[in-house]
């Protein structure tokens, strides 16, 4: 039996062994790359030009169907929406020049003039009335079932445009910052932004080039092109990185390694906190996952402060829900999950799920955990069947490839998973990942929760305009949500990048955009 002490010991080793392990793998490829290094000419990226290392490639350029984080971070380079996240994460115009709500269901919304889509093409009304293409069933957009809430669009003039929905729903401007395309929607990636796609190698190289016609002249971008590439590896990436063939990584190093690199002279690290949350997926509709006290025994089973120090390197704080601490409608005041292995055995054997051989080797019963081929993920996901095991649950962890690995949480084809939620600023996300209606594709309740409270607030949440009425309601979603456990959230991940000292400008965003990489440019 591990007790708290005993287990920190025990996982200390492992977390050596496996520092240990990554930085001789990553010492090696260094040597090997200086080696070649030394046998030929030294490749460095060109002037104008930022090179960011990727793990993944994005599984879309079309914003209305962008929900995995790389697809939302690009597609914000090439488009803009009606209104925009500010760096202090408030809603802002971007498209619109000006709007009023006349009602709480009823916008009347002015258009910027000028603006030219990448084509060359002015924008107008009938360009933002396509939006509602994403309630095309056959499109699948996981942005369905909030636009559903728009009764009607009506264009007044090619810049003039009224919005009449169908129900109060105070989260329609964070609705609205989703990109806009040319009506037709003949060319997805084709937008407004900063930016322009100039090629695209599937699992390689996306390309961008600056938009030289961008509508906001104070804003156009200091850097002429950037090449995002796809380096799965994450001890090449690195080593591409100190041999300049790449500028820049954001929030794709396993953070142990970052102590390291901070005694690169020729590379810059930055850091800060982040929105982002961590989390432990379920398949509520089967198997031992659909028992609360099992999810509880999971939760209790799990000492995610020793988890963070020893796989996140202290980069992140443990997490209370989606929601972090900095936001309006954060609720600390939840049901605590601390670090309790004997709390975890009983309640499975409450659960109706004894050990069967005692503190012996067969397990209660075994869970699936589906996670992504990188090497952190795989990691955590190790260390998580070791705390599990400890309990008497076995883990049986299936890496994928990422298309393969979301897809199948986007069907439901999968017992437990852990995912991040990347920028969440809108607390409306209580209804799109946890309201029974909401089970993709028409929203990300992809554990089949359904609990009748929760959907009655969230739908509350969603239609109240005042602030502090939301805040109460979003306020008792959380404690519901802490005390139910479709999901267990783990930690807020700080946001990091590691640079050439070339690079200039990098000012990371708390929601870990790219939305800095207008103002990058190289000295």
């Amino acid at each position: 039996m591990l007790n708290n002490s005993s287990i920190l010991n025990w996982f200390r080793p492992s977390f050596n062994q496996l520092v240990f392990g990554e930085r001789a793998r990553l010492l090696f490829l260094l040597f090997v790359g200086l080696c070649l290094g030394a046998c030929q000419p030294s490749i460095k990226t060109p002037q104008n030009t930022l090179v960011v290392g990727l793990e993944a490639p994005p599984l879309t350029l079309d914003p209305r169907l962008a929900s995995d984080a790389y697809s939302s971070k690009i597609t914000a380079l090439l488009h803009n929406g009606l209104f925009r996240l500010n760096e202090r994460m408030e809603i802002v115009q971007d498209l619109t020049e000006s709007y009023e709500q006349t009602s709480s269901h009823h916008y009347k919304i002015t258009l910027k003039k000028g603006v030219l889509f990448h084509d060359g093409h002015e924008l107008t009304a009938e360009d933002v009335k396509y939006t509602e293409s994403v309630l095309d069933p056959t499109l699948a957009s996981p942005f369905k079932g909030t636009l559903s809430r728009i009764a009607l669009i009506t264009i007044k003039d090619p810049w003039n445009l009224e919005i009449e929905l169908k129900e109060d729903f105070s989260p329609f401007l964070s609705a609205l910052t989703m990109g806009i395309i040319q009506a037709g929607g003949s060319h997805p990636a084709l937008g407004t932004g900063p930016f322009s796609l100039e090629s695209m190698k599937p699992n390689e190289e996306i390309v961008l080039h600056r938009n030289e016609k961008y509508f906001q002249p104070l804003a156009k971008a200091k850097i002429e092109k950037i090449i995002f590439r796809i380096v799965t590896d994450d001890n090449l990436r690195i080593l591409e990185l100190k041999n300049h063939r790449l500028d820049l990584l954001q929030n794709n190093i396993p953070p142990m390694l970052l102590e390291s690199l901070k005694k690169d002279g020729d590379l810059v690290v930055e850091t800060t906190e982040g929105i982002n949350m961590t989390y432990l997926g379920f398949n509520l509709q089967k198997g031992p996952l659909k028992s609360l006290e099992v999810r509880k025994a999971i939760a209790y089973a799990l000492d995610i402060p020793a988890l963070i120090e020893y796989r996140m390197g202290r980069l992140a704080k443990p997490a209370t829900g989606i929601l972090s601490p900095s936001h309006w409608a954060y609720e600390p005041e939840v049901t605590p999950y601390a670090f309790d292995p004997k709390k975890a055995r009983e309640l499975l054997d409450k659960s109706g799920y004894p050990d069967p051989d005692g503190l012996g080797p067969a397990p209660r019963f075994v869970i699936t955990y589906k996670t992504s081929t990188k090497k952190d993920r795989i990691g955590l996901a190790r260390l998580i069947a070791r705390y599990l095991k400890d309990v008497g649950i076995e883990i049986r962890i299936l890496p994928y490839e990422w298309g393969t690995f979301f897809h199948d949480i986007n069907t439901g084809n999968f017992e437990m998973f852990s995912l991040t939620w990347v920028g969440v600023t809108e607390p409306d996300i209580y209804y799109y990942v946890f309201h029974s209606s909401q089970k993709p594709p028409e929203g990300a309740n992809r554990g089949g929760f359904n609990d009748e409270v929760i959907d009655r607030l969230t739908t509350e949440g969603r239609r109240l305009q005042d602030r502090v009425k939301r805040k109460e309601v979003y306020k008792y979603i959380q404690k519901t949500l802490a005390d139910e456990l479709p999901i267990v959230p783990l930690w807020y991940e700080d946001n990091f990048a590691v640079f050439s000292k070339q690079v200039a400008g990098v000012r990371l965003r708390p929601n870990a955009s790219f939305d800095w990489m207008t103002e990058v440019y190289k000295n």
